[in-house]
């Protein structure tokens, strides 16, 4: 295996091979370069930073890559889930792979051994913008605006949102995210929803009393015909409190 899911195929596939090795299994495993990978994504965060806005402030500069930082290690348990790195991470038999630590070590080793298989730290960047580039484009967008306008409140609220654990459900741990939502609703009764569907393919035929009951309608009408994309529920109580289910993390 030397081909990546994000189209990247290594000269020397022996990096990529101890990339995918935690210390339990071998001693010679990814430790090292996932502190290079580390470094090659706050590179890419300060270089995409710096162009968007040359005259920034070192202290708005290092506080935003920290803050945008640590939201990637936030998500990079999703991210690494999406990439399979679980199942392929090499581990010892008593070891989880799939353990937050293990995922988001072997996700930041990926790009560490991206630099030195292209001799290229710009390279590594490239690579890591293409998997959270559109997310973290308008993450800098909206705290730069936020910087600019010394909006401090918001920006501390929007980074407290965005170092949130977001639980990702599918068929296999449906059951099990069902179980938490019920152990948590009591406490956290402000529920949020959001929702994707495929889009509007009919429109509703009579007579409404405003243009807003024609938009409910129509909205209805496409989502009761259509299956949903994507649903998206936040739980909280008064003041946007969000459960940690007894970590020191919030989650959605």
């Amino acid at each position: 295996m030397n081909t990546f899911p994000f189209r990247y195929t290594f000269q020397d596939v022996e990096l990529l091979r101890r990339a995918l090795t935690h210390a339990s299994y071998s001693g010679e495993n990814n430790r090292a370069l996932s502190i290079l990978g580390e470094k090659v994504i706050e590179g890419s965060i300060s270089l995409q930073l710096l162009s968007k806005n040359i005259d920034m402030s070192p202290k708005d500069l290092n506080r935003v890559i920290v803050d945008l930082s640590s939201n990637v290690v936030s998500s990079c348990v999703a991210d690494g889930g999406r990439l399979g790195l679980q199942k392929i991470i090499r581990v010892s038999w008593k070891t989880n792979s799939s353990a937050p630590a293990m995922v988001c070590g072997a996700f930041r080793a990926v790009f560490g051994a991206i630099a030195i298989d292209k001799s290229s730290l710009d390279s590594a960047g490239k690579v890591f913008l293409t998997i959270h580039g559109k997310g973290m484009e308008k993450a800098m967008a909206i705290l730069l605006s936020l910087l600019i306008a010394k909006d401090e409140k918001l920006y501390r609220k929007i980074i407290y949102t965005s170092l949130c654990f977001k639980a990702e459900v599918w068929n296999e741990n449906l059951e099990e995210e069902f179980v938490l939502m019920r152990e948590i609703i009591d406490d956290y009764s402000f529920v949020a929803m959001d929702m994707e569907f495929p889009g509007v393919v009919i429109r509703p035929i009579g007579n409404f009393k405003s243009i807003n009951d024609f938009y409910f309608q129509t909205l209805k009408d496409n989502v009761d015909m259509l299956k949903l994309i994507q649903l998206r529920l936040i739980f909280s109580y008064e003041n946007d409190n969000l459960p940690n289910y007894g970590t020191d993390q919030c989650c959605i």
